[in-house]
């Protein structure tokens, strides 16, 4: 689910106790941080971002892992409680600011031309965690298209040639997903990640 606006307000963002850390699957690897100390690469991109922008956040690194490469990408993540439930809103930084110093750093490829012509979007997903296990449940993209074609639900959205993009407030997008949050059709297969450090 792609949107415009953030899920989560300021004043509700919340942390999460033990998330900081590496969190790794059989393909990627997520990495939470809220603190540069010890690590002068990382402290450097979070004197250029501001993670309290959206209340208590994290610097999140994403990375695919295959065989011969590793593709990563850095995101804000900032997270809500609604209906006793915990939900991550992303935010690429990547495509935000792309900053030179970084890819030197080897966190992001080249800036292309297309670089310029993209728009960052938050994307939403709940998320479950133990103390060593963290499932990610990514909202469908299929399914909130499915509800918007069969006139089933009310939330502002454009439609574009990817799909829907929503234009809902942060209000609306948390009584959307107040409402709908529940529906396990709603969400793809668990990203499954267990914490390695």
């Amino acid at each position: 689910m792609k949107s415009v606006h953030p899920l989560v307000k300021p004043s509700d963002s919340i942390s999460i106790p033990g998330l900081e850390g590496t969190w790794e699957e059989e393909d990627s690897r997520w990495t939470f941080i809220r603190s540069a100390e010890g690590n002068e690469q990382i402290k450097a991109i979070m004197e250029d971002i501001d993670l309290s922008h959206d209340g208590p956040g994290y610097l999140t690194l994403i990375e695919s892992i295959e065989e011969t490469r590793i593709d990563s990408m850095l995101f804000r993540s900032t997270f809500v409680k609604l209906n006793g439930e915990v939900y991550m809103d992303l935010y690429p930084l990547s495509l935000v600011s792309s900053p030179a110093q970084y890819k030197n750093q080897g966190l992001f490829a080249a800036t292309t031309f297309i670089d310029f012509h993209l728009v960052p979007v938050h994307t939403f997903s709940k998320i479950k965690k133990s103390d060593n296990e963290l499932d990610i449940l990514l909202f469908k993209d299929s399914w909130i298209n499915d509800l918007i074609e069969k006139d089933r639900v009310r939330v502002k959205h454009e439609k574009t040639e990817d799909g829907v993009l929503l234009t809902a407030s942060t209000d609306e997008l948390q009584k959307f997903v107040k409402k709908y949050g529940s529906m396990e059709e709603a969400y793809d297969s668990p990203a499954s990640l267990e914490k390695i450090e």
